[in-house]
């Protein structure tokens, strides 16, 4: 039986002007309470589930078979429930919150290819309008704006897992790194921007950040930056809700190159996307530059394995498979 995890953080967004409850678990996953996921679609949860959606826990309104070469196994996760204790103790179900633009899209494509029976297409108009809402904002964003959501276990984690990857002066300026940077780095590449997810990849982390910011900077910039000290003393006095770039950065240079990214980030999809637009910037002064990973077909960081998530077993393993006897 799966453990039901506690909410942390409650509260609403507005989409598709109808309030919708959300919550955050402990293990920082983002939920649309179920009574909310069936409003914002014009729905209610009344008559009888199909077997199938019975046995799944799937959203009730939804057809299977009429969108049976949609439903991947991701989507398919991501349309049951999940059961949760609120912060009154109340026991509750929510469904991840990147669902009401999921469904949107699969019910406005059968909606545009006319194949959506009439008694459906309310579903596929409510999803034009979620659609509109969501187009320029990310609903974690959302989530994380109105619930007033702290940072600080996350960008504490962020601070530890990096410190291997950086020359102590440089780690520094790691520190003024604003949490947006992070979570869009994170939304782009189809992480869950949690503790456990950040814990998974920290070489992978740190050499985007390099990537994308450091080696971006003249050698002038770099080498004035080692001199500096961004003056970030005590954690405990630091805006882990610190979105945006402060004025007292200390190198308005370092200060550009993160707002260009950010930008980046925020009008992309996913790496790829974000990748080909820094090449195209690259374009107008004449540089190439190579990407240091490559992408998978959803356009997201294809990861090495990280050696601190092999066991003993695999780590052994792997060393046995890259053994060549010619080398001895």
């Amino acid at each position: 039986m799966n453990q039901i995890l506690n909410a942390t953080y409650e509260g609403f967004i507005t989409i598709n002007n109808k309030k919708l409850d959300v919550a955050i678990l402990e293990n920082g996953m983002k939920l649309i309470n179920h009574v909310s996921v069936y409003k914002v679609f014009g729905k209610t949860r009344r008559g009888r589930l199909s077997k199938e959606n019975e046995k799944k826990k799937i959203l009730s309104f939804v057809n299977i078979d009429l969108f049976s070469d949609l439903l991947d196994e991701e989507l398919i996760k991501k349309l049951t429930s999940t059961s949760y204790k609120t912060l009154k103790n109340q026991n509750t179900e929510g469904y991840p919150a990147e669902i009401l633009k999921d469904l949107s899209k699969i019910y406005t494509k059968r909606k545009r290819d006319s194949k959506l029976p009439p008694s459906q297409e309310v579903i596929a108009i409510e999803g034009e309008k979620i659609l509109n809402d969501l187009f320029k904002v990310d609903i974690h964003q959302l989530i994380y704006y109105n619930l007033n959501y702290s940072f600080e276990k996350e960008y504490k984690k962020l601070l530890n897992v990096l410190l291997p990857f950086f020359e102590s002066d440089i780690y520094e300026w790691i520190k003024v790194i604003p949490i947006l940077f992070y979570i869009e780095l994170f939304r782009n590449n189809g992480w869950d921007f949690t503790v456990l997810e950040i814990e998974k990849r920290p070489s992978i982390i740190a050499t985007w950040i390099k990537t994308l910011v450091f080696d971006q900077l003249p050698q002038s910039i770099s080498t004035e930056l080692k001199e500096k000290d961004p003056k970030i003393e005590n954690l405990n006095n630091y805006n882990f809700k610190n979105w945006l770039i402060t004025e007292s950065i200390g190198n308005s240079h370092l200060k550009g190159q993160l707002n260009q990214i950010i930008t980046l980030f925020q009008i992309s999809e996913n790496m790829y996307d974000t990748w080909n637009h820094i090449n195209t910037l690259k374009l107008h002064q004449r540089v190439k530059v190579k990407s240091p990973f490559l992408f998978n077909e959803k356009g997201e960081t294809i990861e090495p394995i990280e050696e601190s998530f092999l066991s003993d077993f695999n780590k052994k393993l792997r060393i046995a498979l890259n053994f060549n006897p010619k080398n001895n």
